[in-house]
């Protein structure tokens, strides 16, 4: 089928922003759809219509409608079982995601896999409804606070927070970080001293801290099925960047019960898609091994496998031959898409150029970009663009981190950036609420900063005024 025949309008769809992944990971957001899980929450009336285009999300504006709506109406109720319906349909995905962690057998291989796509896959209904809500609630509380005359940026203080898996890994950090600063293993500056690695090796209660740590939290740094593990040479390295939130937090306020509302439901719907994600990315990561045993069986190296989608391996594991100068045109150009229960995959030029011609904006070559400051401050920096999570070593302490949007992954980075410049986000998203604990200057939806700067530019982040300029 060509995407042509797909009778596409521009009007009907809404380019979320880019988050580069490959095929296999993409085809998750696709089927993001269960309808039962939807209507258990009280979302009904959805089509579940999405597209990945070069990792483009280009959502359906019918669901984002009605999503929106059923948003509205707790609010104007005050109806906190809205949330309370959603808290158990994530909770019921995490347990159900949760039951085959690891598939240790190669033996049926064709049984594990339709097994590992049914449980993973639960979690996506909640995971991109808690996205696209999030998402909202901040565009509601940032409403309401310009009413009352009140600074935006303080918007997340006032959101209840929640621990996330990733908060915990940071706390945990930092605790390790005091003991060795006791143990003389680190500078005046924090920074781990190198000779002093077998010295600690050999303290069997640090190492035995350290090496719990990294065995909890070896995922962190993968995201969409890809990325770098957290090893014991990243972690040493990243200990300075570990610091204690000392942020002052404004005085309290008197607000109205409809914003006081709005801030407990945000703090409940930014913890599930926080939460949410993390718990994808700790089960995916544990399930490399079984997936690479997968990839052999059909001949094909585990970045191989990822340029199928999960029912192209299925088909593969049924007999069917894997094409490899497809795979070679997918890692160029793919769009994934789901219509009326069926999945579309094009990788040919002439449907890629069309769809790109009718989805994606040319940007002119600018000197600055205006956005939304998330955090106050002013910093400049050397540029580094990152749309995946690989090449962390590029990441100098100072540089200013510019991507599409951060995820749990991105943290490492974070904790290095002198600034944050991404191209989509709200208030309430990842970056708006991180920046603010580490307090690093931040600027939000500048929807080109990817595609506007280039690596090793000097650029300045002016989060102030939510500016962000290439210095000449």
């Amino acid at each position: 089928m060509r995407a042509q025949q797909l009778k596409l309008k521009k009007e009907n769809w809404l380019n979320y922003g880019q988050w580069e992944q490959p095929p296999f990971s993409a085809a998750y957001w696709i089927h993001w759809y269960n309808k039962a899980q939807a209507e258990k929450a009280g979302f009904k009336n959805l089509n579940g219509k999405l597209m990945m285009l070069n990792g483009y999300t280009l959502t359906d504006r019918h669901d984002l409608d009605c999503i929106k709506t059923n948003l509205d109406e707790a609010c104007l109720k005050k109806d906190f079982n809205f949330a309370l319906k959603f808290r158990r349909l994530a909770l019921l995905a995490v347990k159900q995601s949760q039951k085959n962690i690891r598939f240790n057998s190669a033996n049926n291989l064709k049984v594990n896999f339709a097994s590992f796509i049914k449980t993973t896959e639960e979690l996506m209904t909640p995971w991109y409804l808690s996205v696209i809500i999030g998402d909202y609630l901040g565009e509601l509380l940032s409403n309401s606070f310009q009413k009352m005359g009140l600074n935006i940026n303080n918007v997340v203080d006032y959101v209840p927070e929640k621990t996330t898996l990733m908060i915990k890994q940071s706390r945990e950090a930092m605790a390790i970080k005091k003991e060795l600063g006791k143990g003389g293993f680190l500078n005046k500056q924090g920074v781990f001293i190198n000779s002093k690695l077998k010295k600690l090796s050999e303290n069997k209660k640090l190492w035995s801290l350290i090496s719990r740590h990294l065995k909890e939290y070896e995922w962190v740094g993968t995201h969409h099925f890809w990325g770098e593990p957290l090893s014991l040479s990243k972690f040493l390295k990243d200990l300075e960047h570990y610091q204690i939130d000392k942020n002052k937090r404004p005085k309290k306020i008197k607000f109205s019960s409809d914003l006081n509302f709005k801030l407990r439901l945000s703090g409940e719907f930014i913890y599930w898609r926080q939460y949410l994600a993390e718990i994808f990315d700790l089960i995916v990561y544990r399930q490399r091994e079984f997936l690479t045993t997968v990839a052999k069986s059909l001949g094909l190296k585990y970045e191989e496998l990822m340029y199928l989608t999960p029912r192209e391996v299925q088909a593969c594991l049924n007999g069917a031959k894997v094409d490899l100068l497809l795979l070679a045109k997918r890692k160029k150009d793919c769009c994934v898409s789901w219509f009326d229960n069926k999945e579309f995959i094009f990788q040919e030029s002439t449907d890629i150029n069309y769809l790109k011609k009718m989805f994606l904006e040319n940007f002119k070559k600018v000197d600055s970009l205006a956005g939304v400051p998330a955090y106050p401050g002013r910093v400049r920096g050397r540029a580094k663009i990152f749309l995946i999570p690989e090449n962390f070593s590029k990441m100098n302490t100072g540089d200013i981190l510019v991507t599409t949007m951060t995820t749990p992954d991105f943290v490492p980075l974070m904790k290095r950036a002198g600034g944050i410049v991404t191209d989509v986000g709200g208030l309430l998203s990842h970056a708006a609420i991180v920046s603010r604990e580490l307090g690093k200057p931040c600027v939000i939806a500048t929807k080109a900063a990817t595609k506007i700067f280039k690596d090793n530019d000097l650029i300045e982040v002016d989060a102030e005024k939510g500016i962000v300029r290439l210095i000449k």
